[in-house]
């Protein structure tokens, strides 16, 4: 079984009976995906249907952790996930940007997709390790080529200095 055909959903049994899904993902699902930074995780979906009328409300609840890249030292770091959220599946034509729309004739709907969306929306923008946890070769290598903003101020281009003075003598 494919990973991603695991978020299969029957629309026929979702209009059916309210259910409940669980899922647990790994590295294999984000490979699958292919898509973003996020390579590796390991994560616990949990997903309850409630049916309506002509859709169904789907609460996903995704609690775990994500392997990414630490913006300071480049060295991976796990990243804790905790994503609460309510979507619905409408069935028919109308398109609504917060929901899935399937057509009327559909039989499935998968949701692996917005799933990945909701993990990558739930890791924070600039991921850093905590202050003495980075690599310390990386953070020695960026100290070596940091430029002291106080030492380069000091510093001025003699040429300028000479530009200087004529507008004084004015």
């Amino acid at each position: 079984m494919d990973t991603l055909d695991r978020f299969e959903l029957s629309i026929e049994s979702l209009m059916a009976e309210n259910q409940h899904f669980e899922y647990d993902i790994n590295d294999d699902f984000f490979e699958a995906v292919e898509a973003g930074d996020i390579h590796k995780g390991s994560l616990k979906i949990t997903i309850a249907t409630q049916k309506m009328a002509q859709n169904v409300d789907l609460h996903i609840v995704i609690d775990g952790t994500v392997g990414i890249p630490c913006d300071r030292c480049l060295d991976e770091m796990e990243q804790p996930v905790h994503v609460d959220t309510h979507t619905t599946v409408t069935i028919g034509d109308d398109i609504d940007s917060d929901d899935i729309t399937v057509s009327p004739d559909a039989r499935t709907v998968n949701i692996a997709w917005n799933v990945y969306e909701y993990i990558a929306l739930a890791v924070p923008t600039v991921h850093t390790h905590p202050d003495g946890e980075c690599n310390a070769e990386m953070m020695a290598k960026i100290r070596e080529h940091t430029i002291d903003e106080n030492t380069e101020r000091t510093k001025t281009d003699p040429r300028w200095d000479v530009l200087k003075n004529i507008s004084n003598n004015n």
